[in-house]
């Protein structure tokens, strides 16, 4: 059989192939022999029957599809064979039937591993600059407070204030003063630093204390905004719930062997307080290091690297970004509720945007191992970040951050 192949832009191939009547009569012997094995035809043993007799217990378009198929599969083999410095992956698709003047034509599209163009020199002029490793005290602050809110004791307050933390049960009432929808928010310094309106609403309000308040998106807070449809809010009625104080813990030797027993790695608050900081430097390290990466691959895509993700590729990370959603949501059936919830159209917007992050982070991955290659680094694919931090050991001259406390807390 001839085939010619016709390279495409997309990391693929349209292969057309001539396949002689001979050939397909062969094919169709083969087709009818392996069905008879399955089917019980009157008078004769499974496999023994004339071949007509087997034909006739056939669709004539399944059969065709059977030789055409059974034509391809021998074809594949030795195409890959013949072929081997292409690396075609995949399955062939975009399959395509023609019969004329004696010879079937099939046409097929079978994707290629993809191959970084090197369009000029200008990826070394690619740079990254000094990592900023630092946090303020405000947010090492901030980080401690949250993770001593963890282990906080609750004990009852007086009033709503500072430290404390308070369930507020609201009512949404129309212009007659009937209720038409309830909701409730937690009151505690969080919320009061972010919405600073709330202190005024409840700052000094005791537990079981009524008060009404009108509806004013001009004088409420935002997180009190009406964003329903049952009705046009006139007032709120707000009800205030248990106010309890927040106690935080002091971590001393014995509090820290009650939390996290006695082989715990630190043994006093001021070495929790390193190792929130430490992982805190570390984590901003990390970040901005995968940030100026990604930035800086990009960059160089417009320029000087390119690459042609096929479809073979970007079908498979699509099909695992989608196992994953259905593993997040738990089970089947309630991953399909979900989609029919969407509705058709929206499936097709939530699958292009998948498909679409899927061919990027593709692009990218691969335009990061070229660009490693170029830079001659010997890099640990299977160590997280390792690429990133050789290339800017490379071209900042500079080590990553690393944590020797942090490393001892590993051990």
């Amino acid at each position: 059989m001839n085939y010619q192949l016709k390279e495409w832009p997309l990391s693929n191939y349209q292969i057309a192939l001539e396949v002689p009547w001979d050939v397909l009569a062969d094919a169709k012997t083969k087709v009818l022999k392996t069905y008879s094995k399955d089917i019980a035809i009157p008078w004769f043993r499974k496999g023994h029957a004339p071949q007509a007799e087997v034909e006739k217990q056939m669709r004539p378009d399944y059969l065709q599809m059977a030789v055409y198929e059974e034509v391809m599969s021998g074809h594949l083999r030795k195409l890959v064979e013949d072929e081997k410095e292409k690396q075609f992956i995949g399955s062939p698709y975009d399959i395509n039937f023609d019969e004329k003047d004696g010879t079937t034509t099939i046409t097929y599209t079978l994707d290629t591993y993809p191959v970084v163009a090197v369009k000029n020199d200008s990826w070394k002029k690619a740079s990254l600059k000094p990592v900023d490793e630092n946090v303020t005290q405000e947010q090492i602050d901030e980080a401690v407070y949250n993770f001593k809110k963890q282990y906080a004791d609750y004990e009852d307050a007086d009033a709503i204030a500072e430290g404390t933390v308070t369930r507020v049960n609201y009512d949404i009432l129309d212009k007659t003063w009937e209720k038409f929808d309830s909701s409730f928010l937690f009151v505690w310094d969080e919320e009061t630093k972010e919405h600073p309106l709330l202190k005024d609403l409840f700052r000094g309000k005791k537990k079981d204390d009524t008060f009404d308040a009108p509806y004013s998106e001009k004088k409420l807070p935002k997180i009190l905004f009406y964003t329903k449809d049952k009705g046009t809010p006139h007032s709120m009625s707000f009800t205030v719930g248990e106010v309890k104080k927040i106690v935080l813990p002091e971590f001393d030797e014995k509090k820290i062997a009650e939390l996290f027993g006695e082989d715990a790695k630190v043994k006093n608050e001021a070495e929790i307080v390193q190792m929130i900081t430490e992982s805190m430097k570390q984590e901003k390290t990390q970040a901005e290091l995968m940030k100026q990466v990604e930035d800086l691959l990009l960059e160089i895509m417009k320029g000087s690297l390119s690459i042609a993700i096929p479809k073979t590729m970007i079908d498979e990370e699509v099909k695992q970004r989608m196992d994953n959603m259905k593993e997040r949501f738990g089970w089947e059936e309630k991953f399909q509720t979900y989609l029919k919830q969407l509705g058709e159209e929206k499936q097709w917007e939530m699958v292009k945007e998948i498909a679409d992050a899927a061919k990027q982070s593709l692009e990218k991955f691969m335009i990061l191992r070229k660009f490693v290659e170029l830079h001659e680094l010997d890099v640990d694919w299977q160590k997280g970040l390792d690429a990133e931090s050789k290339l800017y050991e490379k071209l900042t001259g500079k080590k990553v951050r690393s944590s020797e406390f942090l490393e001892k807390m590993k051990d």
